[in-house]
């Protein structure tokens, strides 16, 4: 229930540090990858470097790159190249690093 509460009341724009300070206040857990991947949709003021950072930053599991994956492939139309390749560099796996080259593919050819 918080989480649809807090997804209705997020501005279009969002920096890092607000999205830290939501993130903080959630429990460890699906939710705070819910919030996260939902907050990943909208506009961000920060660098993408900076976005990712976060993004690592709150990684539980290998696998909970890939709920942050499709929440930025979600935007591919306002992601360059260079960020998808930072995408790419990120994975914290050999086999999440493959998830993410076909769903990178998959998401370009849509």
């Amino acid at each position: 229930m918080r989480y649809l509460l807090l997804g209705s009341t997020l501005p279009d724009a969002l920096d890092v540090e607000t999205m830290s300070v939501i993130l903080e206040k959630l429990p460890r857990g699906w939710m705070r990858r819910r919030v996260l991947s939902h907050c990943l949709t909208k506009e961000f003021s920060d660098s993408f470097p900076t976005v990712l950072e976060l993004i690592t930053n709150q990684l539980e599991r290998d696998f909970d790159f890939i709920w942050y994956l499709e929440a930025l492939l979600s935007r591919s139309d306002r992601l360059a190249s260079d960020e998808l390749a930072m995408l790419e560099e990120a994975a914290p796996s050999p086999m999440i690093l493959r998830i993410v080259k076909r769903r990178i593919d998959r998401a370009l050819s849509e």
